[in-house]
């Protein structure tokens, strides 16, 4: 997991965890895979539009590492803060 060195990650729960158990991680090894969870990036400066955060998404869903079996979902979307950055 060289590519992500240096970089920090964000774990957080799936299906309504209204934020709870989220973790700020900088090593792949520290990823709880005991439960049912998104890891992604974290983006320290966030994509604006007009001032205005926003979110894009695209969902992957890995079946298995070896082989690697992925699959990309043909619709993501785009979520739009209401309130300025």
């Amino acid at each position: 997991m060289e590519a992500h060195k240096g970089k920090w990650m964000i774990q957080k729960g799936v299906f309504g965890t209204k934020g709870l158990g989220i973790k700020l991680l900088n090593d792949f090894s520290e990823v709880n895979v005991s439960k049912s969870s998104v890891v992604q990036e974290y983006i320290m400066e966030p994509a604006l539009f007009n001032g205005y955060k926003v979110d894009l998404r695209v969902y992957i869903l890995i079946t298995s590492l070896d082989p690697l079996i992925a699959y990309v979902h043909e619709a993501g979307y785009a979520k739009f803060a209401s309130q300025l950055y």
